[in-house]
């Protein structure tokens, strides 16, 4: 998750990047999840990144949602280098208009 946020009927919108196995075009585009990072915080062994330069907006009561595992909503922390990596990649995207939302609070998944 990068952000969240409260929209006008008081519900939690969360603002969150995917994390995903295939290599980016552009190393702009993601940020590598450490190999130890990773495992610690239950991923696969495959190489995985966080994309930069795409965010989806969901509703935290989205059926989408669902525990990483029994009882547990998270997969862990993130390590802050790692933290501050994927913030400055994803803010970096911003300003150069590299940054694509996309809108999932809606049933028809609309993209901005």
């Amino acid at each position: 998750m990068v952000a969240s946020r409260v929209d006008e009927a008081g519900g939690r919108i969360l603002l969150v990047c995917a994390v995903t196995h295939s290599p980016p075009t552009r190393d702009s585009d993601s940020i590598a999840i450490p190999t130890r990072v990773a495992a610690a915080m239950g991923l696969d062994d495959r190489p995985s990144w966080i994309r930069t330069t795409e965010y989806n907006e969901v509703r935290w009561n989205d059926p989408g949602i669902r525990p990483a595992r029994k009882g547990q909503w998270e997969y862990g922390r993130m390590p802050e280098a790692l933290y501050q990596a994927m913030r400055n990649s994803f803010l970096d995207n911003h300003q150069r208009k590299a940054l694509r939302r996309v809108d999932r609070t809606v049933e028809s998944g609309d993209e901005t």
